[in-house]
Parts: C-alpha cells; structure tokens; sequence
C-alpha cells in the first residue's frame, strides 16, 4: 500500500512540472523574455512574431514588439488592460483599425514609428484617455482625420516626422489642449491652414523643419502664446508675411536658417 502511494506521488510531482512547464511555455512565447515580478516583456528582433501575443500574464504593463512581423493589431490588446508602455517600432502595420486600444484605458506611451502606416480610423485612438506620448514617425500617412486625435485629452508629446502628409486640416488636433510638444518635420507641407494650431494653446516645441512652406501668414501662430520654440529651418521659405510671428509672446528661440529670405 505504502508503495502504491510512493508511486502516485511521484507520479502526481510528475504531472504539476509538466502542466507548469507547458503553463510557461504556453504564457511566454518563444523569443520572449518574461518578468512577472516587474510585470515586462519583451518580444523583440528574435521572437519573430507576426501576431500580437495572447496568453501572456494579463497583468502586464510594459510590453516591447519592436522588430517583428506584425501586420495587424485588431482588437489584440483587450486582455491586456494593465498596460502602460507599448513598443511596436519597425513592423509591418499598415492601417491603425477603430478601437484597437479601447480596453487600455492606463496606456501612457505607444511607439509606431517605422512601420508602413498609412491610414488611421476615426476611432483608432478611442480609450486612451491617459495616453501622453505617441510616435508615429517614419511612416507613410499623408492626411490626418480631423477626429484623428480627439480622444487624446492627455496627450502630451506627438511626433508625426517622416511621413507624407502635405496638408494639415485646423481640426487635426482638435482636443489636445495639453499637447506640448509637436514634431511634423520631413514632410510635404505646403501650408498651414488657418488657425491650425488653435486647438493645442499649451504647445511650448514646434518643429515644423524640412517641409515646403514657402510662404508663412499673418497669424499664422496668432493662438501659440506659450511656445517657446519654432524651428522652421530647411523649408524654403521665400516670404513671412509682416506679422507672421504675430503672438508667440513666449517665443526664445527661433530656426530660419537654410530658407530663401531676403534681409533688408
């Protein structure tokens, strides 16, 4: 009798180390790195993944996909509602879906860049309501969705470089008052649409360098009392209108270098 327990327990020791091994390897992909303690995985270059994980620890609240195949991320992060930093640099996206975040309502960066993006939904940004930093540069988008960024209300710094656009909408940045920092430089801007940057008061960095300006307003940044910075170097500009600069009040520092502006 004794023996026959001696088995069974053996034989039940057995059965827990191979349901937790295949719990393990069934959580953490292959070519991931798992750390439940800091709740932090990392996926990135020799996971090769081309899908979002699903069984990682729900909790998990950084999450790096950097370098892999990923084509798509519709409707993949709803488990994972804890999240706060998402790294999808250098995939495969090409169109950012509605509601992909709807669940992350923690989320405070996401990282885009160099994907193949190239058009995002209305609602692609639905749910994100703590969301600060958001870099979609080295991309392929050449128009913004006037409601594009609406739900952002906490966003902070945008990079929007490297990309196609040749015109902004004045609603593209509709309701992102605490927005500070905007970078659209490297693109094919032609001009900036009438009060364009009313609806981001806050901005204190612009970096509108390397586009195609050409010709800069009166007004143009009459709504832009607090920034501090404007680099507009590199944008072939011919003429600025006579009160082009007209309310930039906290204005420090100014780049115009490499334009087609006649001193006096």
């Amino acid at each position: 009798m004794r023996a026959k327990l001696i088995i069974a327990y053996f034989t039940l020791c057995v059965i827990c180390i191979e349901v937790s091994l295949g719990w393990a390897s069934r959580t953490c992909p292959r070519g991931c790195d798992c750390n439940d303690q800091q709740l932090i995985v990392r996926c990135e270059k020799s996971a090769q993944m081309d899908y979002i994980p699903h069984t990682l620890n729900p909790a998990v609240k950084e999450l790096y996909l950097a370098h892999n195949n990923i084509r798509g991320i519709k409707s993949a992060f709803g488990v994972y509602t804890n999240l706060v930093f998402l790294d999808l640099t250098s995939n495969g996206l090409q169109v950012l879906d509605e509601k992909n975040f709807v669940s992350n309502t923690k989320m405070e960066t996401i990282l885009l860049k160099y994907n193949n993006i190239s058009t995002i939904q209305p609602n692609a940004f639905s749910g994100l309501v703590a969301l600060k930093r958001l870099d979609l540069s080295s991309n392929l988008i050449s128009s913004l969705n006037g409601s594009a960024f609406q739900p952002l209300k906490a966003l902070q710094f945008v990079d929007l470089s490297f990309n196609n656009l040749s015109a902004i909408s004045k609603d593209a940045f509709s309701g992102l008052r605490n927005l500070v920092h905007l970078n659209i430089s490297n693109n094919f801007i032609a001009t900036f649409s009438f009060d364009m940057f009313q609806n981001v008061p806050n901005l204190l960095v612009l970096n509108a360098s390397y586009n195609q300006l050409e010709n800069i307003s009166d007004d143009q940044f009459n709504s832009l009392g607090k920034l501090a910075t404007l680099d507009l170097s590199n944008c072939a500009i011919s003429r600025m209108d006579k009160f082009s600069l007209r309310g930039l009040n906290s204005l420090r520092h100014l780049f115009l270098e490499n334009n087609y502006l006649e001193v006096p």
